[in-house]
């Protein structure tokens, strides 16, 4: 399996993924993982569900410039 560990867009990783589940991206806080402030993402998807996802974190950066 193959994963990311990007920046959240908020310190609190926990609450930045909750938010993303309102966009139907299923993230994970890389708290548990040692990495906090950061989520965890995996792309061992097929690139279609990949392409699809990309205007979803663009709506949830978005809401972030608010």
């Amino acid at each position: 399996t193959f994963y990311i560990f990007p920046k959240a867009l908020e310190d609190d990783a926990k609450a930045f993924c909750q938010k993303a589940l309102k966009y139907d991206l299923a993230l994970v806080p890389g708290d548990s993982f040692g990495c906090p402030g950061y989520f965890r993402a995996a792309y061992c998807i097929k690139t279609e569900t990949i392409e699809r996802s990309l205007p979803l974190f663009k709506k949830l950066a978005e809401e972030y410039r608010k």
